[in-house]
């Protein structure tokens, strides 16, 4: 058996009366407090059951030799520091009077750790102000919230977050509660040297573990993401079975013909490619298509006619979030004022708006928005996208 157990410490050491109560119940089970660790851990000695008192002496500076002397003489050891934090112990059989009879005199020894906590609490505060602030704004700036949700970008941010605030939380936490001491010290209560802690730690390492599972989420989802990118030509077998609105379904013209596009990046075609992504929200699926109708062209005469589409199809985990969703995508990709997108009441569709010839619908857990470049009628490329999504369901 090891000579030495670690325990975390899980609530702040300033909880004075709480940690005195804890390090007393630690050596009536025989673990008898040595030193206090890194990363927040409190190394224990094994021995015997005892009975002891352990206080608590806040000073700035390290005990002098004398003074340790003297508490000494007076029934207390001294055992270790932490912070501004002196302890001491005594088992119960000498009948050490208290380190402190004059709870303002104690009081006194609070003020200047006091006075150092209200800082950070000021100066922590005011980080997570401008924290909080240009978070808010990145994500709401543009008043998209919802689509940065889908891609997954604003769940990493609120997650880190939620662990800022933590900390801030607990900086707060401790700062209120020594200020509490000091008012009641000043008022001439003592401390309560049996104070409660099982509770207080139960609830601590239930908060300490639920932060740390949001940290570890918020690490490893950004890493599923880069892992779960995929982008290739839309003639690659795998893009068979993609969500993928093709360009001949809008056309219904078999004289169309693929055209290939100026761009080469890895061996896809930049202009005739799909990239999925994944997120715990959404699975996303973008394509880009063109091609060219032989001996036709455009009505102004500008050259041939060589119509595109581009798809942004986005399966929810949730479906409550479509219709949030795709109002972010309206705002998010129509740009003309004076002609705002109309809606559409003869589709199947649960929702549909159309922009010139950008389509914007859901249906069920799927989001899209089809921006399609070509002379088609719209009855006859509206109807292809409904049929596409009553395809995908």
């Amino acid at each position: 058996m090891k000579p030495y157990v670690r325990k975390l410490v899980l609530e702040d050491l300033l909880h004075i009366g709480r940690t005195e109560c804890w390090l007393e119940d630690m050596a009536r089970e025989g673990l008898h407090l040595e030193r206090f660790g890194r990363l927040g851990t409190a190394v224990f000695r094994r021995g015997a059951p005892e009975e002891v008192r352990c206080r608590i002496d806040v000073s700035p500076a390290p005990p002098e030799p004398a003074q340790v002397t003297l508490y000494q003489e007076a029934g207390w050891d001294y055992v270790t520091r932490s912070g501004q934090l002196n302890f001491y112990r005594s088992p119960g059989a000498r009948n050490a009077p208290e380190l402190h009879t004059d709870p303002a005199q104690q009081a006194a020894t609070l003020e200047g750790l006091e006075r150092q906590l209200r800082r950070s609490a000021i100066l922590v505060g005011a980080l997570m102000a401008v924290f909080f602030a240009m978070m808010f704004f990145v994500f709401f700036w543009d008043a998209t919230p919802w689509k940065s949700l889908a891609d997954g970008d604003l769940l990493n941010q609120a997650i880190l977050c939620l662990v800022e605030g933590y900390a801030l939380l607990m900086v707060l936490r401790t700062f209120l509660s020594l200020r509490s001491l000091h008012r009641k010290l000043e008022r001439g209560v003592p401390i309560n040297h049996r104070e409660d802690w099982r509770g207080p730690r139960r609830r601590a390492a239930m908060a300490l573990g639920g932060i740390l599972v949001l940290a570890a989420v918020g690490a490893a989802v950004p890493w599923m993401q880069l892992a779960s990118r995929q982008e290739m030509n839309l003639t690659d077998p795998a893009a068979a079975g993609l969500p993928v609105l093709r360009l001949a379904e809008l056309e219904q013209d078999p004289a169309l013909e693929p055209e290939a596009g100026s761009i080469i990046r890895d061996g896809v075609d930049f202009s005739n490619r799909v990239e999925t992504r994944w997120s715990p929200f959404s699975r996303l699926t973008e394509s880009r298509e063109q091609g060219v109708i032989p001996g036709r062209t455009w009505p102004d005469s500008s050259g041939e006619y060589s119509p595109s589409v581009r798809t942004t199809h986005y399966r929810l985990t949730f479906g409550w979030m479509a219709p949030y969703l795709l109002q972010d995508l309206m705002e998010r990709y129509h740009h003309n004022p004076t002609q705002p997108p109309a809606l559409l009441w003869d589709t199947g569709l649960d929702e549909a708006w159309l922009a010139g010839n950008d389509l914007y619908a859901r249906l069920g857990n799927q989001v899209a928005v089809i921006r399609y470049y070509g002379q088609a009628p719209a009855e006859q490329w509206v109807a292809a996208a409904e049929t596409f999504l009553r395809e995908n369901q």
